[in-house]
């Protein structure tokens, strides 16, 4: 039978005063201890205390970023990475923490960069779109518009081809984000040329028929007030259906009109000029008139507005009271209101 031995220290006091004397050593080198472990060793193991600036580091490349921290004793890690077409691959876009902050030393600094080969999206189709909206969808998958070329075509302003890298691109294929994209646009003139129509002489009607039949587009219509041609007479045209002076003797049009002829397209506008002013005439502000009329068997004074000729074309006035003046005498009393006439003043038939 084996035998345990047990060895017990206790610790033999004489008095109550030495058991207190042994208990305040303890406590003083347990709470030397405490308080040299966490206000020496672990502020010197943690650097507590020594901090630093966040540098910026927003728009620097990678290497940039890498370079400036390493020779401030500071680390760096990337948290993600995302595209932007404002950057270029590889360039820090954002960082946490921010600029400015405190930190310490040994802490990382986490960065958000561009990626190092751009995403790939859909090459979308911007055929017989209208090319303001073709712009705006190809900006809004971080493309770039690139050249827009105009080639003959009706279809003014409508995507007709869709390029990349020179080389049309179908519907789908795989494109870099950041990529240019070439546009063949119609301009809204046919392939083929032929002369300019003679429209001077003709009415606004006639020029209207004329313009579209020959696959053309009435641009402006002006009005010459001071021509001396029927109201409504095409007096002057643009682009003219001939080139250069007249020649002396010879007779517009005619067989020795010898001036070439002005080329145009089908789609291109043409601004014509017309004889008369087609906008009525301002209403003039004019003070009322008093009138004497009879009312309930008593004459009483009512006002009455002055509005001759109000809706009438300036033009048209004049010649209307030219023609007045020729059959009857003075305009100005003929268009004035006329008395009214009793009923006496009528025979009936009966009584002739």
């Amino acid at each position: 039978m084996s035998t345990i031995a047990k060895k017990i220290v206790v610790l033999k006091t004489s008095n109550r005063w030495d058991l207190l004397t042994h208990l305040g050593l303890i406590f003083a080198v347990t709470g030397f201890i405490f308080v040299s472990f966490f206000l020496v060793f672990l502020p010197w193991f943690t650097n507590h205390g020594e901090t630093v600036t966040v540098p910026d580091l927003q728009n620097m490349t990678l290497d940039q970023a890498e370079s400036y921290l390493s020779a401030r004793g500071m680390s760096y890690a990337i948290k993600d990475s995302t595209y932007s077409k404002r950057h270029k691959p590889l360039t820090v876009l954002m960082q946490t923490p921010e600029p400015g902050e405190k930190i310490k030393q040994n802490r990382k600094i986490y960065l958000v960069i561009t990626p190092r080969v751009p995403p790939k999206i859909a090459m979308p189709r911007l055929l017989e779109m209208n090319l303001d909206n073709a712009k705006m969808l190809i900006q809004n998958l971080d493309l770039e518009v690139g050249r827009v070329k105009y080639v003959p075509d009706l279809a003014q302003n409508v995507v007709l081809e869709q390029r990349f890298n020179g080389k049309e691109v179908e519907v789908g294929t795989p494109i870099p984000k950041g990529s240019k994209i070439d546009l063949v646009v119609g301009d809204g003139l046919g392939n083929s040329e032929f002369g300019m129509p003679n429209l001077v002489g003709l009415s606004l009607d006639e020029a209207e028929m004329v313009v579209k039949g020959s696959d053309l587009v009435l641009g402006s219509v002006l009005y010459d007030y001071n021509s001396d041609k029927e109201i409504g007479t095409v007096v002057r045209q643009f682009p003219d259906s001939r080139a250069g002076r007249l020649k002396k003797g010879a007779k517009i049009f005619g067989s020795d009109d010898d001036r070439p002829e002005i080329k145009v397209r089908a789609g291109q506008p043409v601004d014509i000029w017309v004889a008369g002013n087609p906008a009525p005439k301002p209403k003039k502000k004019v003070e009322p008139k008093k009138k004497k009329v009879m009312k309930d068997g008593k004459e009483v004074e009512v006002e009455v507005e002055d509005e001759e000729y109000d809706n009438i074309n300036i033009r048209n006035m004049d010649e209307i009271k030219e023609m007045i003046k020729k059959k009857k005498g003075d305009p100005d009393k003929e268009l004035k209101e006329k008395p009214k006439r009793d009923l006496n003043d009528f025979e009936l038939e009966e009584d002739r």
